[in-house]
């Protein structure tokens, strides 16, 4: 699988230079099974990752069965149950969203200032023309009466 591939897959630059975090983790992770080995874990990673990016914004939760079929096919000769697979696959998506998060924030935040920025123009323009109406609109008698009693 080439980067660019990854990229897309993962939705960030980095997504298979994880896969060394896991190498060092998986045995100190809460789902690790005494007796397994990396070459059990490694597949669920790895669909953990290209999965990523596909099924952003939805939980496992949701998509679980999808999920498990694609387990099945990928699994290759791992001895991890779906449940074990599922949690591993938990876990990258975790990791991932926690190293995209920053850069997305950003571009959010961005959008968020510049449509603030809009809106405030919108506001000023609204009261200054609103401010001259009311200058050149004629106040009669029984409107400057209610003005001057509140």
């Amino acid at each position: 699988m080439s980067t660019a591939e990854t990229d897309t897959d993962a939705g960030t630059a980095d997504a298979w230079g994880c896969m060394d975090y896991f190498i060092g983790a998986f045995r100190d992770a809460p789902y690790y099974r005494p007796g397994t080995q990396w070459k059990d874990y490694e597949p669920a990673y790895r669909l953990g990752f290209s999965t990523f990016g596909r099924y952003r914004g939805r939980s496992i939760a949701d998509i679980d069965g999808e999920l498990e079929l694609e387990w099945r096919n990928a699994k290759w000769s791992s001895r991890l149950r779906w449940s074990e697979a599922r949690e591993a696959i938990r876990d990258v998506w975790t990791h991932l969203a926690r190293r995209t998060a920053p850069e997305i924030d950003g571009r959010w935040r961005g959008l968020y200032v510049h449509l603030v920025s809009l809106l405030a123009q919108r506001v000023r323009r609204h009261a200054s023309s609103e401010a001259d109406a009311v200058e050149a609109a004629p106040v009669y008698n029984d409107q400057r009466r209610a003005r001057d009693k509140h």
